[in-house]
């Protein structure tokens, strides 16, 4: 669950950043901001707040456990996703442009294959960081 809204936070944010100046100038700096925060460093406030929100029951340690997983991997990723994007080949852009893709096209069938390595490299060497933080 926590990867895969990791990858749905890296396609949405990574997405808008790279194509955006407004929202580059926004999410770049928030994200950098966001991933010096270590993990264990706000998980006994949110371990407590999330056991009082769901007494008894185990859910509020497995939401605990969702959001550590997802604050350890998404900013690797998102970063990730972002760098493909703005580094993609103008060659890349300008076969899209004369193959007259539309955006979903060039997401789907440029970005993200040319975006997979480094999408699948940190996601893997994320996850391990994630009880280190």
């Amino acid at each position: 669950m926590a990867y895969i809204l990791s990858l749905t936070f890296t396609l949405v944010v990574g997405y808008a950043a790279a194509k955006s100046r407004k929202l580059e100038r926004v999410i770049l700096p928030a994200i950098d901001i966001l991933q010096s925060i270590p993990p264990l460093g706000f998980m006994p406030g949110l371990v407590l707040a999330l056991i009082t929100l769901f007494p008894k029951t185990n859910t509020g340690l497995e939401l605990t456990a969702i959001i550590m997983i997802f604050t350890g991997q998404v900013w690797n990723m998102t970063f990730s996703f972002y760098s493909s994007i703005k580094s993609l080949p103008n060659d890349y852009k300008e076969a899209s442009t004369i193959m007259g893709l539309t955006w979903w096209q060039k997401l789907i069938e440029i970005e993200l294959p040319f975006s997979a390595v480094g999408l699948a490299w940190n996601s893997v060497l994320s996850m391990p960081g994630v009880g280190f933080s």
